[in-house]
Parts: structure tokens; sequence; C-alpha cells
């Protein structure tokens, strides 16, 4: 099984998501993970709290809301009542989750809708700032969003002067994926893990490279004043069980796309989630610990008319 099998098994989860199903250990898991990589890429799109100017921004693949989020709880009242957010993802149970996390946080200005980013129909020059957070490396066919961040038609959609922010994971593996990795070889049956482990399931562009990014950013779209960077943080997990629940969303597509279908039958999720724990235990002697996580951070700005 390659890359192809464990694209069509992200797309088929992704389709099936439910905010009304483990929508709290998605939200956990995205602020263990994404929501240090998120404050970071905001920071470097201006939108931190110093922010003092209105803005209005579309979250591309919004994911369990974590950009607006911190927008909520960083960036000044007054500023967010003058301003917008825009959350959209392809995901409909993404979007539910989100427009519950706005009700009970109570979001100023925001709104959240299911919305392709590659065929975003909304008008030009729509928002000051937009971010694609952790999507374009597994976006089917990106050069239909363009070759970039969700492509021309980010660009399309840019204010003159706008700002568009990315993020993609890095190639290198992080400490979290390499413990995954030495659980599955400790099962005492054969469970397949993709090695190396696919950063892109796509073969348009090379989204784990900086230097790529920063190429396509300035060269095929234009953008003045790019940036990218390297993210990179510790998250801790107080134990085996804490671990392996926070990967239980994502379990599913490491299942559906590299396991055989009798290994599945075999060993069905739950007894995978109890032999990852028990593995993290035994690893940690039943202490807390750290893991690294790694990522691509790119921004760029629309040019002024």
């Amino acid at each position: 099984m390659g890359d192809a099998k464990f694209a069509a098994a992200y797309a088929n989860h992704q389709a099936k998501r439910n905010h009304a199903e483990k929508w709290q250990v998605i939200i956990d898991a995205t602020n263990m993970t994404t929501q240090p990589l998120a404050s970071q890429l905001l920071g470097q799109m201006g939108l931190d709290s110093t922010r003092d100017k209105p803005f209005k921004l579309l979250d591309h693949a919004c994911g369990a809301g974590v950009v607006g989020h911190l927008l909520r709880t960083s960036i000044a009242p007054e500023v967010l009542e003058k301003s917008s957010v825009l959350s959209a993802d392809m995901a409909p149970g993404m979007v539910e989750l989100v427009k519950d996390r706005q009700i009970r946080e109570g979001w100023i200005n925001s709104e959240a809708r299911v919305l392709d980013a590659q065929k975003a129909d909304l008008p030009d020059a729509s928002f000051s700032h937009i971010t694609v957070g952790m999507a374009l490396h597994i976006t089917p066919e990106p050069q239909l969003a363009a070759d970039t961040p969700g492509g021309a038609d980010c660009v399309r959609l840019l204010q003159p002067g706008g700002v568009v922010g990315l993020s993609t994971p890095m190639g290198a593996m992080g400490g979290h994926m390499r413990d995954l990795r030495d659980a599955f070889a400790s099962f005492p049956f054969d469970a397949p893990f993709p090695d190396p482990f696919p950063t892109q399931l796509h073969g348009v562009g090379r989204w784990d490279d900086a230097n790529w990014v920063a190429r396509n950013l300035t060269d095929e779209h234009g953008l003045v004043g790019v940036r990218a960077e390297l993210h990179a943080h510790l998250a801790r997990y107080e134990s085996g069980a804490e671990y392996a629940r926070l990967f239980s969303p994502f379990l599913p597509v490491l299942l559906d796309g590299w396991w055989p279908e009798d290994t599945r039958r075999a060993h069905p999720l739950d007894e995978v989630l109890g032999l990852v724990a028990a593995f993290m235990d035994d690893k940690y002697g039943g202490r807390p610990w750290y893991s690294e996580f790694y990522a691509l951070v790119a921004t760029g700005q629309k040019k002024s008319e």
C-alpha cells in the first residue's frame, strides 16, 4: 500500500468526521500539536496581541478552529469588534465543531462554513489575511487552487497588501511519530507502518521544503516579503493513555491506508490503542515525556496596487 491508498483513506476519514464524535479529543490533540504552530504563523502575519487595526481573515482548512480560538484569546475585543473571521473547511463535521466553539467561547464577528479552498466562490479582494494551516500537503491536486497557498485563488481573494500564511509538515519525523512507529514495531502481530512516513499525499510541489515554498510564493504568485521558517516545539504527554487518546482520531486513517483488511478486522482500533498506550508507558517508565514537533511556516504579502 502506498501514498495513494493513504490519501484515499484520509479523504474518506475527512468526509465522515463528525463533531459529536470525539470532538473534545480532536480539540485536545490540536491544542497539543498545531496550536503552538498556529500561534507562530499568526505572529508572523501580524495577527497577535500587538494588533491594533481591524482585519478580515479567511481561515482555510480551519479544522478544529485553532486559529479562531487564538485570535479570540490574543487580540483585544475592541479590535475584533471591527474585524471579521471566516473559518472554512471542506469537512462539514469540522465546520459544525467550529460553530459550536464559536458559541461556547464567545468568538467575536466570526462565522464558519463549508468551503473548498480549491474553488472558493467568494468575491475578489475580500480579505486582508488568509491562513491555510496544515493542508496543502494533503489537498488533492493543489494546482487547481494553484501551486501555492490555496494558490492563485488565495491571491485573488487577498486585498492589495494583504498577507497569506501557510503551514506544512517538515520532512523530519517528529518524536511523536517515531514513538508511534516504534509502538507498531512492538505489536505481537505484523503491523505495517509507512517508512518513510509520507509528509505529502500528492505529487505537486515540495511542501516540506522551505526553499521550494519560498520560491513558489515569490516567483509563481508574485508575493513579496516572503518568509519561510522552521517551527519546532515540545509537546508533553502525561501517560501512555493520554498519548493513545490524542492519536485516536488519526489512527483510523493510518490503519485504513496501510493495513490489509484482514489485519484491521483481526485487530480493531481499541486493541491498537491499548497496545500503543502500554508501549509508551513501558518505554518512558510510566512517567511524563516530551516529544518534538516540526513544521514549516511561510508568509507572503500581495503587492499593493
